[in-house]
């Protein structure tokens, strides 16, 4: 059985692990989710967990978002609302 996993899930990892004040862990979980991303800085919707190949839409839109939102979160050292707007300083 082949399996798949989507990128934006991986994301939420990061988010979860930063709000509960595991900020070196969340990192290292950033940088692991950098290595996902192709031959040219992209990120596909989804990724086979046996090869690490892309699946799916190429470049994905959502999993982008989610990656900034993750550096966002990092740099800031709290985890952003959804529902709430980012405010520049």
């Amino acid at each position: 059985m082949q399996i798949a996993e989507y990128v934006h899930g991986r994301q939420r990892i990061v988010e979860a692990v930063i709000g509960v004040g595991r900020r070196r862990e969340a990192r290292e979980l950033f940088e692991r989710l950098l290595a996902l991303r192709n031959d040219v800085g992209l990120l596909s919707e989804e990724r086979r967990v046996e090869t690490g190949r892309q699946l799916g839409n190429t470049p994905q839109a959502f999993s982008h978002f989610a990656l900034v939102m993750s550096a966002l979160d990092l740099h800031e050292g709290s985890v952003h609302r959804g529902d709430v707007p980012v405010r520049g300083r």
